[in-house]
């Protein structure tokens, strides 16, 4: 999924144009399990304001793909950086 100009501050201090790039999908799924640690999914889905687990699960099975502004709100909630969450830095 494509983001506004305005959702994605972080990431257009990347250089990259937000609307521009895309989240890997497949990078993003296994990050946010491994991100997510030992945390259960609602309380994930909880801290970023999400409905409920089922979101979470959702991103994790790769069946929906989050909007920049969710990837950037899971990273902020799991202490790891958005480009590394949207799979587009290798380090955390």
């Amino acid at each position: 999924m494509l983001a506004s100009g305005t959702d994605c501050a972080y990431l257009s201090t990347m250089g990259c144009a937000p609307h521009a790039r895309e989240l890997d999908a497949q990078a993003f799924r296994l990050r946010l399990r491994q991100a997510r640690g030992e945390r259960t999914q609602a309380a994930v889905a909880a801290l970023v304001g999400l409905g409920s687990r089922q979101a979470i699960q959702a991103y994790e099975c790769g069946r929906v793909v989050p909007q920049i502004d969710t990837c950037e709100r899971l990273a902020k909630a799991l202490g790891v950086r958005p480009g590394w969450l949207a799979g587009w830095e290798e380090k955390i």
